[in-house]
């Protein structure tokens, strides 16, 4: 528990979770590749070779191709930017800091805390990573922190400072 206004405890993004989503996704994405070059190759070899077909195929894997290395380097972004996210406790307020290029920040007051979940899927799991969504009172606002470290602590010390409000716990 948080004991004084000096102290504050600070959560990461772990990028672990993502990173092997990403690695499945592209595993799929190049077996599927394979699997459509093979059906091409099959195709044309039944028609027997026409020149058209053979060339709207190319085309057809080169779009694939294409798509597919962006939507990796997407992932592969989106990952590397998330690990500038922190979650800093304090007693008196929560802040949430966010951004790579453009950097925001959100910040609760702890009395404004109405509600802590947590959530972790079978990959989080294995990762030893949670989400965490904080609902503050008033305007029903949430704040969620994927893939958090120390999920556990974060999510107690959260949870202390929602009953302390008197608030009732969500589950």
């Amino acid at each position: 528990m948080v004991t004084n206004n000096n102290t504050a405890r600070t959560f990461f993004y772990n990028a672990k979770r993502d990173i092997i989503s990403t690695i499945i996704g592209s595993f799929i994405t190049f077996i599927v590749f394979f699997i459509m070059k093979a059906l091409f190759s099959w195709g044309i070899k039944m028609d027997g070779g026409n020149p058209g077909e053979i060339v709207l195929c190319r085309i057809v894997e080169w779009l694939y191709v294409i798509i597919a290395l962006v939507t990796i380097a997407g992932c592969i972004w989106s990952t590397y930017s998330k690990t500038f996210n922190r979650l800093v406790i304090k007693t008196n307020e929560v802040v949430f800091r966010t951004g790579l290029l453009e950097r925001s920040e959100t910040s609760i007051p702890a009395h404004k805390i109405r509600s802590c979940k947590k959530a972790s899927g079978p990959l989080q799991r294995a990762c030893k990573t949670m989400d965490i969504v904080i609902t503050t009172a008033g305007d029903d606002a949430e704040i969620v922190f994927h893939n958090i470290r120390n999920g556990k602590e974060a999510y107690r010390i959260l949870t202390e400072m929602s009953n302390r409000n008197g608030y009732e716990r969500r589950y």
